[in-house]
């Protein structure tokens, strides 16, 4: 971010599931981050859901959806691929039928993802 993006009107608007999140209705907590940002805290989640962050500006929006899984304590056992790592990758332990995006290696570019497929 440049010194002059610091000084611009940012404004930040976070949705679960497509709902805006309100403090009397849900468990996440947004925090504003200075000079500019805004992070989502989810303490307690109980259901696995979409969470996107929409970002406005006087001239652009731009948003950015994440899914995040909730599995109970059988389902991690059973229903996850396991953290490794792999070809200077670490990747995270992952839920079934998810998918995990991290940086390529160091020299390369770009993302690279690991879609989880648990045997029945």
């Amino acid at each position: 971010m440049s010194k002059e993006d610091i000084f611009e009107n940012f404004r930040y608007t976070w949705l679960k599931d497509n709902r805006h999140i309100q403090k009397e209705r849900d468990m996440e907590v947004v925090e504003d981050l200075f000079p500019t940002g805004t992070r989502i805290i989810l303490e307690k989640a109980l259901t696995s859901a979409n969470y996107t962050c929409i970002v406005h500006a006087p001239s652009v929006s731009k948003r950015d959806t994440s899914y995040i899984t909730v599995l109970n304590a059988k389902e991690m056992s059973s229903s996850t691929c396991s953290a490794e790592n792999s070809h200077g990758i670490h990747w995270k332990i992952t839920a079934s039928g998810a998918r995990d995006i991290q940086n390529c290696p160091s020299g390369y570019t770009g993302y690279v993802h690991r879609y989880c497929i648990v045997g029945s």
